[in-house]
């Protein structure tokens, strides 16, 4: 059903029914009471009526003035003010909140203030609007500014008749640590600025102008009855400065003295008239005994009550070698060897329980200068091994360290890996401590067909593949350039610091196995890598050539062949400083003798190696000058050497 413009439903066979002014609730209710005349089922309950509302026709109001959107806009006919200004964004920032004015037919019929539902939740002046309204915002008349100690600081609009003391409530009112007493203002007049102080007896009688600045301060930041106490007491903190509280007083209000003050000496931090502090001294134990003169307190005086574990270091013994958790543990009275040993877990697998050390601090002070003088005191202890006890115990002191060694004969599995081109590769656990490469060579099957010994290497660090070997190698040429260069030396540390030391082993594995008493016929260590490669048929030229190659080896050829086939030396090549790294580990330089250079010979595997020329430095007029006094003085001793001789007549 329809809803006319004079506000009536019309109702097959009950006629108009008027609707007009009323809620739904209202609507229904009419709706109902007409329909129950005709419909008698509906007064018994049998028949219900719903009624609701399908469609909502539109209202078309205009909002104007100092708002952030104005224009006309289209809106339910059930929208009241509040959703109006919600879609026009409100008022700007030269809009006024407390004088929104509502027009209808040419005339004001009502006005809202914002502040009112926003503080009090008043919507008396939120109405329903009609179709053809106009909304208007004035330009705000008054506006502050409070800041500091108040709940919600900011910008707020004054009307003429409000007073400080509105203006802190809408700023939420004082904070928790606001100064109440007073609030500064900075007010404007028609030439300056003037500052006001407005006490709290007139917030309610003073009015805010236009552009006032209130500030709020804070309460001071110090106590009125106040006194510490810290230390070794039970309970130290703050305390509330009583009048007549003395030393020993405080001392029982802190719950008293811990078992580990130090009773021969506190002392008082007392703030002097100058704000400057000074330091009153008391014996402790005096004090609570009633042997000494009280000591009256004053206001912020800092007591401290020192522990004796704060007087020394703290106690600790060592415990290192052969067992489960090595280190330092907290030392207690009458700790013993075995007490310290369980702390540590135990012995570890094949710990030794004779011949442990026990090493302790000493003062000698009758023989401190002495060549001979003792810097410890070392004892030899044997426990039992299951930690049983025992009538005799050693009782370990402060400091004391403690030195468990294995079983004699006791060995772990030492381990080595061969690689490359033998018949059984892979890891062997070493038999005797000198077993050496042909040992380990017989067990791993003897080597294959394409093996190429001559370049097999012995390696001492952790394995690494083909990539972390090349990346080694050329860490260790830039380490060789950065010394032949003068390189910086944080550069050159660092280098330094990555590279791992005492890698490659140099070995000759053929002449090992045609002779196993050779000298390369190494001891081999746990963690070794023995590698035997394929048949190498490449050299790599790396370093200061035109254009660094990997090329093949051919027989015969000398250094400066491959130097060739890499474009040759670049202008700043170090060339007699070239070096060759050979498969097996071993490095072989450029020897020199006069003016000529012998080059190193090139073996199938080799990496030939170009350093960087070190920086030419230009020689400054005061340099040639230092050289040029230096040749004089050179050339007149050796005239004078001749002279002597009877060389020159």
């Amino acid at each position: 059903l329809k809803v006319s413009n004079e506000g009536s439903v019309n109702i097959p066979y009950i006629g108009l029914v008027y609707v007009n002014g009323l809620t739904m609730d209202q609507a229904a209710a009419r709706i109902k009471a007409k329909l129950s005349t005709v419909y008698s089922a509906i007064k018994t309950g049998k028949t219900s009526v719903q009624v609701s509302l399908g469609r909502i026709r539109s209202i078309r109001v205009t909002i104007m003035g100092e708002v952030t959107k104005p224009g006309t806009y289209t809106l339910p006919s059930l929208a009241t003010l509040f959703n109006a200004l919600y879609a026009s964004g409100g008022p700007d920032q030269n809009g006024s909140f407390r004088d929104i004015e509502v027009i209808r037919n040419s005339k004001v019929i009502d006005t809202m203030d914002v502040y009112g539902f926003l503080m009090n939740g008043n919507q008396s002046h939120n109405i329903r609007l009609q179709d053809q309204d106009i909304i208007r915002i004035p330009v705000y008349k008054g506006r502050v500014q409070i800041m500091g100690q108040v709940k919600r600081p900011g910008i707020y609009e004054m009307l003429p008749d409000e007073s400080l003391q509105n203006l802190i409530t809408y700023a939420g009112g004082f904070s928790d640590s606001a100064y109440t007493a007073s609030i500064k203002a900075v007010r404007l007049t028609s030439t300056e600025k003037e500052v006001s102080d407005i006490h709290s007896g007139d917030f309610a009688a003073f009015h805010p102008q236009n552009g006032d600045k209130y500030s709020v301060g804070s309460i001071l930041d110090k106590y009125k009855n106040r006194v510490i106490i810290d230390g070794a007491v039970y309970r130290p903190g703050q305390y509330a400065l009583t009048e007549g509280l003395t030393l020993s007083q405080l001392i029982k209000d802190a719950s008293g003295l811990r078992e580990d003050a130090f009773l021969p000496r506190g002392y008082i931090i007392r703030q002097n008239p100058d704000l400057t502090t000074s330091s009153v001294q008391f014996d402790v134990a005096k004090i609570m005994d009633g042997q000494a003169t009280d000591i009256p307190l004053q206001k912020e005086d800092v007591v401290h009550i020192y522990s004796i574990f704060n007087l020394r270091d703290q106690y600790a013994v060592t415990i290192e070698g052969a067992v489960r958790t090595p280190g330092s543990y907290k030392y207690a009275d009458s700790m013993t060897l075995e007490d310290l040993i369980m702390q540590a877990g135990g012995f570890a697998q094949g710990a030794s329980a004779m011949r442990i050390d026990v090493s302790r601090r000493v003062v000698d002070s009758t023989n401190a200068g002495a060549v001979s003088a003792h810097i410890a005191e070392v004892f030899q202890e044997n426990v039992d091994k299951d930690l049983q006890l025992r009538a005799s115990r050693f009782v370990l002191h402060p400091f004391d360290i403690v030195t468990i060694r294995m079983m004699p004969g006791y060995e772990v599995q030492r381990q080595v890996t061969v690689q490359g081109e033998v018949m059984y590769p892979g890891i062997y656990t070493l038999t005797s401590k000198d077993e050496r490469i042909s040992d380990i060579i017989k067990r791993a099957g003897g080597l294959t067909q394409l093996a190429y010994p001559t370049g097999a290497s012995l390696k001492r660090i952790a394995n690494l593949d083909s990539s972390g070997m090349a990346r080694m190698k050329m860490l260790k040429f830039e380490q060789l350039q950065a010394a032949l260069t003068g390189g910086d030396s944080a550069a050159l540390k660092t280098l330094n610091n990555t590279i791992v030391h005492n890698d490659f082993v140099g070995i000759h594995l053929d002449q090992i196995l045609k002779d196993p008493d050779s000298r390369y016929n190494l001891f081999l260590d746990s963690g070794d890598i023995l590698y035997i490669p394929r048949e190498l048929q490449t050299v790599k030229v790396n370093g200061e050539v035109l254009f660094p190659v990997n090329t093949a080896y051919q027989a015969g050829r000398h250094l400066g062949y491959y130097i060739s086939q890499a474009g040759g030396f670049s202008s700043d090549a170090k060339k007699g400083r070239v070096y060759v790294v050979y498969a097996n580990g071993f490095v072989k330089s450029t020897h020199h003798f006069l003016f000529f250079r012998k080059f190193p010979d090139v073996s199938p595997g080799s990496e030939i190696f170009v350093p960087l020329k070190p920086p030419v430095k230009n020689f400054g007029a005061s340099q040639v000058l230092g050289i040029a006094s230096g040749l004089t003085g050179l050339s007149m001793t050796v005239v004078a050497i001749l002279s002597i001789f009877k060389i020159i007549p």
